[in-house]
């Protein structure tokens, strides 16, 4: 009897250490790295928006500078498919004082771009068919007295134009870096959507134009998803019109949507298509005569056709492109209307530069499903 009660004296004491040893566990966090795989990007951003608000031990030092500091881990993990892989909130705790809050967003400004050795670049799964689309809608031209508005609206949604899980997502825009410097002196992202506003979202921005990115992050912090669809910003370039002359007449300009993160209310991670956009530079110039939504076609998505139709001005070509931006077939007409055949076209997006009579061209996105 006396050996087994100093058995059980024994488990208990060293259940004792265990859980005291857990308790004060040590960990190394950097701030603004809120996923601790090495450096600081918009993906930490969508880490903050799901903690918001989560309480735990403070460190030593309230410090934001970047730098290793040790940390005593919290009693709450993000949610990973591997247990073994999941972040504590404490790399969340970005400034170091106990509370995962606003002051949080700011070291991960503070800090942006940041890395350390051994980092693991943020990871992207592939898309497949029936995953969810970040797709740019259709630009449009302002004119704006000197100065020309291009906007460019940004879409998410499901297959098919369908709606989804969203609590937050995490994207860059890439933009030729050696033609748009020339023409803007900043790309410009706006938030602007109703359907996910209601969480009282945050944004993120940090645009390099040396590289041609402008890196995006918005997130709920209400701990509550939204189930929807539709545009969530604008991309806006103001551009004088004496740089036009900077460039030829035909310079295609490029947009690319990639490197996305979508999370949904359980943390959960879905791949995501990008989209690419071709504009050339003789659809933002004149602005005079161009006319929102002057072009329309229907159906889209589609499986079979499109039919492309001008309201007050003839149509004399039809230009189709792939998302990389490879002419597919040019077609002249000389109508009010065209016919688009799709059975030859694989599914996918693609873009049509549609040329009128007046010489402006406009373009518009087809899906094909």
């Amino acid at each position: 009897m006396l050996k087994m009660r100093k058995i059980q004296v024994l488990f208990m004491s060293f259940m004792l250490a265990l859980s005291l040893n857990t308790l004060t566990a040590q960990v190394e966090v950097w701030p603004g790295d809120a996923n601790n795989n090495g450096e600081v990007t918009n993906v930490d951003w969508l880490y903050l928006g799901y903690a918001k608000d989560a309480m735990g031990l403070a460190r030593d030092s309230v410090f934001t500078g970047w730098a290793g500091q040790n940390a005593t881990l919290w009693d709450q993990n993000f949610p990973a498919d591997n247990p073994n892989d999941s972040i504590n909130y404490a790399h969340a705790d970005c400034d170091g004082d106990g509370f995962i809050n606003f002051n949080d967003f700011g070291t991960i400004q503070l800090n942006y771009g940041e890395t350390r050795g051994n980092a693991v670049p943020d990871q992207f799964g592939q898309a497949i068919s029936g995953d969810p689309e970040l797709t740019f809608g259709t630009p449009d031209t302002i004119d704006a007295g000197a100065n020309v508005i291009l906007t460019i609206p940004v879409e998410l949604s499901g297959p098919s134009q369908t709606p989804i899980d969203f609590y937050g997502i995490a994207f860059s825009l890439e933009y030729d870096q050696s033609i748009i410097p020339l023409l803007v002196q900043d790309v410009v992202f706006t938030s602007e959507s109703e359907w996910i506003d209601a969480g009282s979202p945050t944004v993120l921005l940090s645009e390099d134009n040396a590289v041609g990115t402008l890196d995006v992050a918005i997130t709920r912090i209400d701990q509550n998803s939204v189930f929807g669809m539709g545009v969530i910003g604008t991309v806006s370039l103001i551009i004088e019109d004496n740089l036009f002359d900077n460039l030829a007449p035909d310079t295609n300009l490029n947009f690319i949507l990639n490197k996305i993160q979508l999370i949904g209310e359980d943390f959960e991670d879905s791949p995501v298509f990008g989209d690419t956009l071709l504009m050339n530079l003789s659809t933002i110039g004149n602005t005079n005569t161009v006319q929102a939504g002057i072009i329309k076609i229907f159906p889209n998505p589609a499986s079979d056709y499109v039919d492309v139709v001008s309201g007050n001005v003839e149509i004399t070509q039809i230009e189709c492109y792939n998302t990389v931006g490879q002419l597919l077939f040019t077609e002249n007409i000389s109508d009010f209307t065209g016919r688009i055949e799709l059975p030859t076209f694989a599914k996918g997006t693609f873009m049509l530069r549609i040329v009128t009579v007046d010489g402006m061209a406009y373009i518009r996105r087809v899906v094909k499903h």
